[in-house]
């Protein structure tokens, strides 16, 4: 054997052992669309679970404003049957119901604008799924067929396809991290997911003034007065329409 073709034989040796410790490019862009499916397949569980609990909060509002609606009509038949104290008393559930059902309101309202982002989430990464399904088929042909073609041509052949096989399977495998990444970004844009859903504490609420209220003792007071407002405005109100029906 000649000394040249020895040589050869080292050199291409060596060189497949280079390209044997590279990462299959193909080996990536499939585990990059499992994480896009994965990710895909989340965003869906969580448009499911926001949805539920907009239809729950809306169910929830509406059985409490029927219970309010109630007690209205159950104060005027008390008024009605002289019993003011009694209609005082229904009248001041009430307004505690009507607190209750429009903060359910709100919160539905909150979860219905979650749901549609998500939704669109959903719409756009489904989109970029599907073309990268496409376009990973393309990168593992492309680079099957570079490494057939590197393997049966000559030594300076091999290395030159060899070379643009690599640097192929790096872009593509760029590409692909690129992608990955830019997936975490869809479905809050400007944010991360931590900023949708943020979970600070709030600084520790300072020790009342001396001759002052607490607050929570000061905000209940508050509270109370002005359902009693609420209340002595609602009995005036059915007491004037009693007296001109009578």
């Amino acid at each position: 054997m000649g000394i040249a073709r020895r040589i050869a034989e080292v050199y291409e040796a060596k060189v497949n052992a280079l390209l044997n410790r590279v990462e299959d490019p193909r080996e990536m862009v499939d585990y990059s669309y499992s994480q896009q499916q994965e990710l895909l397949a989340n965003v869906r569980r969580g448009m499911v679970e926001v949805t539920a609990g907009a239809r729950r909060a809306a169910r929830q509002a509406d059985d409490v404003g029927q219970h309010a609606a109630r007690l209205r009509a159950q104060a005027e038949q008390a008024m009605a049957a002289g019993d003011e104290e009694l209609a005082r008393q229904a009248l001041a559930r009430r307004q505690t119901l009507l607190a209750r059902q429009s903060d359910l309101r709100q919160q539905q309202a909150a979860l219905e604008a979650d749901q549609q982002r998500l939704r669109a989430a959903a719409e756009r990464l489904r989109a970029k799924t599907d073309q990268f399904a496409v376009r990973k088929e393309a990168i593992k042909s492309d680079y099957t067929t570079a490494r057939l073609t590197a393997e049966v041509t000559g030594m300076s052949e091999e290395m030159g396809d060899a070379g643009l096989a690599a640097r192929r399977a790096s872009d593509s495998t760029a590409q692909a991290h690129a992608r990955a990444d830019a997936l975490d970004e869809i479905l809050t844009p400007g944010g991360t997911a931590d900023e949708m859903f943020p979970a600070t504490a709030g600084p520790a609420a300072p020790a009342p003034e001396p001759g002052h209220l607490p607050e929570s003792e000061l905000q209940s007071r508050l509270d109370e007065i002005s359902t009693r407002v609420a209340v002595d405005a609602e009995l005036a109100r059915i007491k004037e329409r009693l007296a001109a029906g009578g």
